[in-house]
């Protein structure tokens, strides 16, 4: 992750929310999972990452963040208000 993708600098101890560019996320897992076939395996080891709210891994982490895309309509980030906030009904 950081040789690839400056994961020190730019994801780590930052939460998802206000802080990163939820479309560069998805990116980064969309061309792990592509690059892997769907393993999440580079080179024989686990690829992923955990980025604040998103502490899970893997295709877990990938699912998240499409929610997240579908639920603020594709924007570059996810407010605090958005994650807390329910579905109706």
């Amino acid at each position: 992750m950081e040789a690839h993708y400056n994961y020190q600098k730019e994801y780590s101890g930052k939460r998802i929310y206000n802080n990163v560019d939820v479309n560069r996320v998805y990116d980064i897992l969309f061309e792990i999972n592509s690059t892997s076939k769907g393993t999440w395996k580079i080179n024989g080891s686990r690829a992923g990452f955990g980025l604040g709210a998103v502490q899970w891994t893997f295709g877990r982490t990938y699912t998240l963040v499409q929610l997240y895309l579908q639920f603020n309509g594709g924007g570059a980030s996810i407010t605090s208000e958005q994650l807390y906030r329910r579905k109706p009904g």
